[in-house]
């Protein structure tokens, strides 16, 4: 019997494919740093630090992002790169 180990990412190759997502889609949307602030009621600081990959969002962060941008969690992660980090 052959066993398979399934491989995930790491949590800073997690973090940075997230950062680089917000931002892709933050640019295509033409939404500025400080207005996604204001409409998610989260310090510059912390999305900052989402988007250069250097902090985990929470859930609840995650959810407030994609409502601002009008896409959800599945949007956001089906794409040829996720699917290519996670297998």
């Amino acid at each position: 019997m052959q066993k398979y180990q399934m491989v995930s990412p790491s949590l800073r190759q997690q973090r940075e494919f997230f950062g680089k997502r917000m931002q892709q889609i933050r640019f295509a949307k033409n939404i500025k740093m400080n207005t996604l602030s204001i409409y998610t009621k989260m310090a510059e600081a912390n999305l900052y630090a989402f988007e250069h990959g250097t902090v985990s969002p929470s859930l609840d962060s995650m959810a407030k992002i994609f409502k601002v941008f009008g896409i959800t969690f599945d949007e956001f992660f089906h794409t040829k790169d996720f699917q290519q980090e996670i297998k």
